[in-house]
């Protein structure tokens, strides 16, 4: 018979499990972020004819998010839902590894701070409600991560040993396929063991054992490093690192992008986190500096490479929320005690009932605080249904205008947009793609190989492809136009003197012009 104590600890889990679906199901993006539509084509393409084509080209990175994608269609049918449903599955998986590791090294308490934290985290619902690997690799760093934790310190008998090794380097392989930054994380994963394996070595008598443990580290260390050097990677990777293309340029340099991000979303939690982190350390040593090693490599790290976004960074965001989990674990019910001790001198109250209003207190003064972040006013947005509050997390309504473009685009020769994955899934064509970000420092009229189309950016290109075809529409998402790394200012300015605007749906966020004009 299973002990009350497992059936509890299930019994959590599951509830934890529930709320995480529940908020994520309770925000549906009506909008599609540009990425996405590598996928949500590319699966369709897949289910179709086994290939990862996209219109004239393919797109084969994270080829296995998008197997999982096409899975997802072949189950619940082709549509933009069951194109995110393998995220948000991850994400909700993520949310209950979390609280289960949590709760094993630090308590209950810490356990559900951490995984509601994760929980309702703006990033975390956006990211699990986007059809893009960046929740499943999340996920999988996460289980190699816990991996790692057990091998350096718990880790007794081979048999364990050797199925964790197996299970944790599985999911390793699994992140680097989805995004190679995945390797700083486990950059961060092996700093963190080096730093403990190094501090035992200290304490071990054995000369043999020390002799050993230095031998199989120096070995790993020259195979890793001879493999990189040989095959070329380690230059490959490290220009990867600093590279960034013509939409995050503008921040290639800015060492302070994420601090600054973070800082306005979370406000006093970012602000003292490293105090958390001392407390959290006194509360639980190992686990406490095991997150906050990884947290803070991962962000120093990602702080001064060159392309940056919030999305790239989430995966380390776990070990953030668990190490203020850890903190306010620690930090709550002392505040309570002291509350309590406050009530009971002033009013001499029975001892419950001090408890009682002693934990309100604390609970309201730890509610506001999270009220006045940006990250909770977000979220509310983000889930609250009857809300038509336009969050930081929509995109273009390509859906809105489709009735209008549709018509415009039956009578013209050549269709242009500056999202055209977006305009091949919504139109069906797309045969010029107008993006200086796509384009990169490749010549005019080169082919983009994911869409398999020409792409331009400058008013030369425009008027030749005006000049040798009788008739056109350009789609352009509002957050394209004029941008240096969309549509620069002078091919903007070409449009408007060579076409005419096409009325769209207000807060549609497209732009759409057709020539000849006809007024």
């Amino acid at each position: 018979m299973l002990s009350r104590k497992l059936v509890l600890s299930c019994f959590e889990v599951f509830c934890v499990l529930l709320i995480g679906a529940v908020v994520r199901f309770a925000y549906e993006n009506p909008t599609v972020h540009f990425d996405e539509f590598f996928h949500i084509l590319a699966a369709s393409s897949w289910v179709t004819d086994g290939t990862l084509s996209i219109a004239d080209g393919s797109y084969h990175r994270a080829r296995f998010f998008t197997y999982v994608v096409g899975v997802s269609y072949q189950l619940f049918g082709e549509s933009v839902w069951a194109s995110r449903l393998p995220s948000l599955v991850a994400g909700v998986v993520l949310i209950g590894a979390v609280f289960w590791w949590s709760r094993r090294v630090s308590g209950r308490l810490a356990g559900w701070l951490a995984a509601m934290f994760l929980c309702f985290a703006p990033g975390s619902i956006n990211l699990s409600q986007m059809s893009r690997f960046y929740m499943l690799q999340a996920l999988c760093l996460w289980l190699t991560s816990i991996s790692v934790y057990y091998l350096v310190t718990v880790c007794r008998s081979w048999g364990s040993g050797v199925m964790t090794v197996l299970f944790g380097f599985g999911m390793a392989v699994l992140a680097a396929s989805l995004q190679i930054s995945s390797l700083i994380g486990l950059g961060a994963l092996g700093l963190w063991a080096a730093v403990i394996l190094g501090w035992r070595l200290r304490r071990w008598e054995s000369t043999a054992q020390r002799r050993g443990i230095v031998i199989v580290l120096i070995v790993l260390v020259l195979a890793v490093t001879a493999l990189g050097v040989q095959e070329g990677r380690v230059v490959d990777l490290f220009d990867q690192y600093q590279y960034a293309p013509a939409w995050a340029d503008a921040d290639r340099i800015n060492l302070a992008y994420y601090h600054r991000s973070y800082l306005e979303s979370y406000g006093l939690f970012w602000f003292l986190f490293p105090v958390a982190f001392i407390v959290a350390i006194a509360k639980c040593w190992t686990p406490a500096l095991f997150c906050g090693i990884v947290f803070s490599v991962v962000f120093v790290l990602h702080s001064f490479g060159g392309q940056k976004a919030e999305r790239y960074l989430f995966y380390a965001f776990p070990f953030f929320f668990i190490v203020w989990g850890m903190a306010l674990s620690r930090i709550l019910p002392a505040l309570q005690h002291q509350f309590a001790q406050v009530l009971g001198r002033l009013f001499g109250s029975k001892q419950s009932l001090i408890v009682v209003v002693g934990w309100f207190g604390v609970t309201v003064v730890f509610g506001l605080s999270l009220h006045y972040t940006q990250a909770s006013h977000t979220t509310r947005d983000m889930i609250n249904p009857i809300n038509d509050i336009r969050h930081r997390y929509l995109r273009a309504d390509w859906a809105s205008a489709v009735p209008v473009l549709r018509q415009i685009e039956g009578e013209s020769e050549l269709v242009v947009a500056s999202a055209g994955p977006a305009a091949i899934y919504y139109l069906g064509r797309v045969d010029v793609c107008l993006s200086r970000t796509v384009l990169g420092d490749r010549a005019e009229f080169a082919q983009d190989d994911k869409v398999g189309h020409p792409v331009i950016s400058t008013p030369s290109s425009l008027d030749r492809i005006m000049q040798e075809s009788a008739s056109g529409l350009i789609v352009v998402e509002e957050i394209h136009w004029r941008r240096n790394w969309g549509v620069p200012e002078q091919s903007a300015d070409f449009i408007l003197r060579h076409t005419e605007s096409v009325p769209l749906p207000d807060r549609s966020g497209l732009m759409a012009f057709r020539w000849p004009p006809r007024f």
